[in-house]
């Protein structure tokens, strides 16, 4: 009695299991269709909606009384370079709406409101390519600056040709390259995204990745500290008088 009892109960519990693999399969087919037709709405808006938070910018300033400069921006392509001239240039035909040149006593703060967790923004960002084309550049000259403080949310970042005393540099997510860089003490803080160091001189460095390959080559330095807990790291042509530490938790 009890093996005629479980042979007819087998085929009820292979039909539910049936069942709900079915209706998984169905859940997953009408999310695809939703997030495809959700793409194709936010593409017929996009340009509307990227026009509003996009502007041009052209700002001049006297480089002279500066002596530390503060950039904090939240999502946008970023290149930093060496001016042609003395003066600190702020430029791009588009840049984030809220992004703001201004001085505080010898500090020139170039930033953008914090970021704001907007859906529309946020999905549009995922199924479009045009903020790509979002980029500030800021020119600065051959001073020796005491302090550059670089912060950015998300995007893509090139710095060549500065000098300063102390640079802290932190991203959140993007691409990290630095080119001929001058300065005492240098810090790093890269939360996701590789960081490519070329020509680096420096007293001591910190440089710290969370989840990314680390690729320097070209650097002289008394003390440095590579941190990197997950991707590949790749150290060519160092020059360290005093202590090396590299750290490389996951990756080759």
């Amino acid at each position: 009695m009890n093996d005629m009892e479980l042979k007819e109960k087998e085929p009820l519990k292979n039909s539910g299991m049936k069942i709900s693999t079915k209706i998984a399969v169905v859940t997953i087919l009408v999310g695809i269709v939703a997030f495809l037709v959700g793409s194709i709405m936010f593409r017929a808006s996009g340009d509307k909606y990227r026009k509003e938070r996009i502007k041009s910018i052209s700002e001049t300033v006297d480089a002279g009384k500066i002596e530390k400069i503060d950039i904090n921006i939240a999502a946008s392509n970023v290149k930093i370079l060496k001016s042609s001239d003395d003066k600190i240039h702020v430029e791009g035909e588009t840049v984030p709406e809220s992004l703001d040149v201004r001085t505080d006593g010898e500090v020139l703060i170039i930033a953008t409101d914090s970021v704001v967790w907007d859906f529309k923004e946020i999905a549009y960002n995922l199924v479009s390519h045009h903020n790509k084309n979002i980029a500030v550049n800021i020119s600065l000259p051959e001073k020796v600056f005491n302090e550059i403080k670089y912060e950015l949310g998300a995007g893509e970042t090139s710095i060549s040709g500065i000098n300063c005393q102390k640079a802290y540099i932190g991203t959140s997510a993007g691409r990290l390259e630095i080119v001929d860089f001058d300065c005492s003490s240098f810090d790093v803080d890269s939360s996701a995204g590789d960081v490519v160091i070329r020509k680096l001189n420096c007293d001591s460095s910190d440089i710290d990745l969370s989840a990314g390959k680390l690729d320097v080559e070209d650097m002289t330095c008394n003390t440095a500290d590579f941190d990197n807990s997950a991707g590949a790291t790749d150290i060519s042509r160092i020059e360290c008088k005093g202590i090396l530490s590299v750290d490389s938790s996951a990756g080759a």
